[in-house]
């Protein structure tokens, strides 16, 4: 008997995501909170200022999208493709990219604390004036990103790739370079105070 009381409560949560699922209109400032749009294509598509919160978008196509001022906070987006996407002033406080493609995105004065960019590709990005302190870049493929006068402090950049990038003015204070790649990259009147760089390829050793 509470095997079959679990099983129609399951099945009744499901049909409640659904319905709330399919009642989240992709419109400019709708409210997507928990939004289920896994491998959704979502190319093109003016979602600027929409609530994406906790969402799950791994895998989506959001090559081009307009997310600007969108809250995608705790938003998972593992593998998804952003590539030239307008994110600017977005929130992607605790946003998971794992292994996701936000090469040429727009990302200037987004909000990125604690978000997770682990091995995602960000060549060309451009994340100047960027609030991404604790975020994670272990792995990242950044070269020629920009990052100018973001605020960087307690990011972990263990074996990531910087070369050619823009990090002038840049605060990486505390910062892990352990591995990291920064040969070429323009660090003029960027802070690194107690940075980790050992292992680290053109770093500023002694700054």
């Amino acid at each position: 008997m509470k095997s079959i009381k679990y099983s129609g409560l399951t099945l009744l949560a499901g049909l409640l995501f659904a319905v709330n699922a399919q009642a989240c209109d992709l419109q400019p400032g709708s409210k997507c909170k928990n939004a289920s749009l896994a491998g959704k294509d979502l190319r093109n598509m003016d979602l600027s200022a929409i609530d994406l919160s906790e969402a799950d978008l791994s895998g989506a196509d959001l090559r081009h999208a307009d997310l600007r001022g969108a809250n995608l906070e705790g938003a998972n987006l593992t593998g998804a493709n952003l590539t030239r996407a307008d994110l600017k002033r977005a929130n992607l406080r605790r946003a998971n990219f794992t292994d996701a493609t936000l090469d040429a995105v727009q990302a200037y004065a987004a909000f990125g604390q604690a978000a997770n960019f682990t091995r995602t590709s960000l060549v060309a990005a451009d994340f100047s004036f960027a609030r991404v302190n604790r975020a994670n870049f272990a792995g990242a493929n950044a070269q020629m990103s920009s990052f100018e006068k973001a605020w960087m402090d307690k990011c972990s950049l263990v074996d990531s790739n910087f070369k050619n990038a823009n990090l002038q003015e840049a605060k990486m204070n505390m910062v892990d370079f352990d591995g990291t790649t920064m040969a070429g990259a323009r660090i003029h009147y960027a802070t690194f105070q107690d940075a980790n760089f050992e292992g680290c390829t053109g770093c500023p050793v002694g700054w």
